[in-house]
């Protein structure tokens, strides 16, 4: 690796890092300035209209003096009760609910841990989702269990407990191990609730219960049995559409198109998979997890997906300029309107018949997007973290409509500590002592290397050593806030595997180490950095870099939204291949320090693009100040320097 010795020196083991490649289980992008944060309060933004302002934030979790969560809300409203129920993963990673049920003594909202309820042990690996089933009138919770199995909680009151827990990936035939968030839906044409999974290996799963071949749950792998199906590179986004009786689910195929799998019956198959970006007008890659709606009054189906260079797209099926589907970017086309990060979460407003979007941009503000018609625009962006004078949010949010009035749940605020810190910091070190030694002397950034490239799936692997831990352990530890880069070598593609796939299951293994890290009382860092100085080369076009890009971005918040990727380049990568195209924060190597300039004026490397976020310049000297002031003339928020022994050589 050319960016530093220490990197260089452990590249020289390739047999061991190979050997690591079982460790880890088995696009596009983000926006620049994204915040980074860790279990976070349950934020609720109303459109309540009180105190003269049109939106308002309360803080739910300090209220009640409740959890703080890990991930996503999923919340629902109960038709049965008449309530609001927001599930999430609590920080011990057990289930919980927040209901507005006047359950605590003056109190609007109360909490319930469903996990102790349902006398379970098993913790949670990722964010839940939950459904309302019409028929029985029963709340049904799916998500990953710490083990990787589909867990479903269902209110049903059996056996003594008012919640309790099934393994369907045990109970069901055909069941196996999931990755990340499901997407749940009440079928009511069929009075049947239908699970949709990426499967451990990377096909789209249904589970239902159907009650057939002797199971309650059985399993379907759609990606075989669907015709045109497929791989896919992503969480999928289901609906049930009531006028025409099918399911439609929307997902991210492996080579970044937004596929949609529709149970039409046609061609002789119950399940058929259509290219929406292949044949949707201005159609691109995608880079996430889609959030579909029907809207009964148009009766058209909206989706909404992040594009590869992280622009907020909707896909409608609208049958404009003779296509049944049209893409439209919202992040251009709408007033204020700008790149964002995550899932966005829509809902039909009933008060104004609306569809009112909420997304979390690069700002890590809460941002509604509505077709509202004003300012000469069909569609506007509105911060309702300032208009609710409330808090900024750390994860994807999760929007209902409840007594025709719009409720929005988030994680939010940003952790304790404030945002990251800015200047510049150190590169280089690997244990805990190091690490410590460098947050005492008072470098406001530290940068390490957390894995290694392989030379097979799944293109990286954290380290023997466990830099990562050692670092983040520090910094609890010692009770300062610094930023903190997280580098990951990554590979390029082996076996016919494809740029977006790699970076896809290189993103899932460097968040799923860093998760386990976190739960052994380490923090997180504040962004997870894809290096490409792996083996088997580096993409060679726009498009490659996008897809491989983005994978790496869905693939690391499929397993935490709270985390937040980024990329790493040389000024000739990111000049040649246009990767201020990217929507991913950029941090660019620079050598050497002093008697140089990036991107200078003239030069044969153009000028940065606003992803730029900072620059890794190596090597540094002591006293430090002159390369430090260097480096921070360069105009980059989060920089670090690098000493020749990749030590912390001395303070700054």
């Amino acid at each position: 690796m050319s960016r530093r010795l220490l990197a260089v020196v452990l590249v020289l083991a390739p047999v061991v890092l190979v050997g690591m490649a079982v460790l880890g289980p088995p696009s596009p992008v983000a926006s620049a300035a994204e915040v980074p944060g860790a279990a976070l309060p349950l934020q609720e933004f109303v459109a309540d209209h009180a105190g003269g302002r049109a939106w308002n934030a309360y803080d739910q979790t300090a209220n009640l003096n409740g959890p703080t969560f890990i991930g996503d809300p999923s919340a629902i409203s109960d038709d049965h009760d008449g309530l609001v129920h927001v599930f999430g993963r609590a920080a011990d990673t057990e289930l919980v609910q927040y209901v507005n049920d006047g359950g605590s003594s003056g109190q609007a909202w109360s909490m319930y841990d469903l996990t102790v309820q349902a006398g379970s042990t098993t913790g949670l690996g990722g964010a839940p989702d939950a459904v309302y089933d019409a028929a029985q009138g029963l709340l049904h919770v799916y998500a990953q269990s710490a083990n990787g199995d589909l867990l479903e909680y269902v209110n049903d009151g059996l056996g003594g407990h008012p919640w309790n827990v099934y393994d369907l990936s045990v109970f069901a035939g055909g069941g196996a191990s999931i990755v990340g968030e499901p997407s749940a839906v009440y079928d009511a044409g069929q009075d049947l609730i239908h699970v949709y999974v990426q499967s451990a290996n990377n096909h789209l799963v249904e589970y239902l219960s159907d009650h057939a071949a002797g199971h309650v749950w059985n399993a379907y792998d759609l990606s075989v049995f669907a015709g045109g199906g497929g791989a896919v590179a992503g969480q999928p986004g289901a609906l049930y559409h009531p006028a025409q009786d099918f399911i439609h689910v929307y997902v991210q195929g492996a080579n970044g198109h937004l596929m949609e799998y529709v149970s039409d019956h046609a061609w002789g198959r119950v399940w058929n998979a259509y290219d929406l970006t292949g044949s949707a007008g201005a159609g691109s890659p995608v880079g996430g997890t889609p959030d579909p709606l029907y809207s009964s009054a148009q009766g058209l189906v909206h989706i909404f997906v992040r594009s590869w260079v992280g622009d907020m797209v909707e896909y409608v099926n609208d049958g404009a300029w003779g296509r049944q589907w049209n893409a439209y970017d919202l992040s251009t086309l709408a007033f204020n309107g700008g790149p964002v990060t995550g899932i966005a979460s829509a809902v039909v407003d009933p008060a104004t018949g609306l569809i009112d979007l909420f997304v979390r941009p690069s700002s890590d503000d809460l941002v509604e997007y509505l077709p509202d018609g004003a300012n000469g625009h069909v569609w506007n962006a509105y911060d309702l973290t300032t208009m609710s004078v409330g808090p900024t949010v750390g994860s994807d949010p999760s929007a209902i409509a409840w007594h025709s009035v719009v409720h929005v749940y988030a994680g939010g605020p940003l952790a304790p500590g404030g945002p990251p810190k800015t200047g510049v910091g150190v590169y280089g070190f690997a244990s805990w002592t190091a690490a410590g030694q460098a947050i005492g002397d008072g470098w406001p950034i530290l940068g390490d290397t957390g894995g290694l490239g392989t030379t097979g799936a799944p293109y990286t692997a954290q380290l023997p050593s466990t830099p990562d831990l050692n670092v983040g352990e520090a910094i609890v530890a010692m009770r300062v806030r610094v930023t903190w880069l997280s580098f990951w070598t990554v590979s390029g593609p082996a076996g016919g595997d494809s740029w977006n796939s790699d970076g896809y299951q290189a993103g899932q293994t460097a968040a799923q180490a860093i998760d386990r890290d976190y739960e052994t009382d380490a923090t997180r860092p504040d962004w997870v950095i894809l290096d490409p100085e792996g083996y088997n080369g580096t993409p060679g076009t726009l498009w490659d870099w996008g897809a491989w890009l983005g994978g790496w971005s869905a693939g690391i918040t499929s397993v935490d939204s709270a985390l937040h990727p980024a990329f790493y380049a040389n000024q000739s990568q990111y000049y040649t291949y246009g990767l201020s195209a990217i929507g991913l924060p950029a941090f660019v190597a620079v050598s050497p320090i002093q008697g140089n300039e990036p991107f200078v004026p003239g030069g044969s490397f153009g000028r940065p693009g606003s992803n730029v976020t900072g620059y890794i310049a190596y090597f540094g000297s002591c006293p430090s100040l002159a390369d430090e002031n260097t480096v921070r003339g360069w105009g980059a928020p989060y920089n670090t320097l690098q000493f020749s022994d990749s030590g912390v050589d001395c303070g700054p």
